[in-house]
């Protein structure tokens, strides 16, 4: 699943914004628990803290769902999921490791950006919870920053 765009969030509605925010989570969700099972048996370590990212990921998809304004909001029931076929394989040298926790690292500032972005452009009576998923993002960033093998 591609991510969209700062771009794309600044002109969407709040209910493209909202949608976009919750498939950001999905997405990065999953990617995290697949990067805990690749993770596995390289570095135990690390995997299980892929799956407390993921955790958290999927409490904030709970939170964007449950909170008052957007709820009102036309919001899918169902979030799409990537329809193409990951390779499955798991990490056995450290390259392998510092690669993939790389490109981890630049989806969560990706998706910092995205939050900070729709912070600016959505509706008041959603600052508060925006502006926490913005501290959240910016923690799991800071984490993923001074992960090392």
């Amino acid at each position: 699943m591609q991510h969209a765009s700062a771009q794309d969030v600044m002109v969407g509605t709040p209910v493209a914004l909202s949608c976009s925010l919750l498939m950001h989570e999905v997405a990065t969700a999953r990617d995290y628990r697949r990067l805990a099972l690749r993770l596995l048996t390289h570095h135990r370590g690390m995997s299980r803290l892929m799956e407390v990212l993921a955790d958290e990921c999927q409490q904030r998809c709970e939170t964007l769902q449950r909170h008052d304004a957007l709820a009102r909001l036309p919001l899918p029931r169902t979030l799409p999921v990537s329809d193409r076929a990951t390779p499955q394989f798991f990490v056995t040298e450290n390259v392998m490791a510092y690669r993939l926790l790389w490109a981890c690292q630049q989806r969560a500032r990706h998706a910092l950006q995205h939050c900070r972005v729709a912070l600016n452009v959505m509706l008041a009576d959603t600052r508060p919870l925006l502006v926490s998923l913005v501290e959240q993002k910016e923690a799991e960033y800071r984490i993923l920053q001074e992960s090392h093998f």
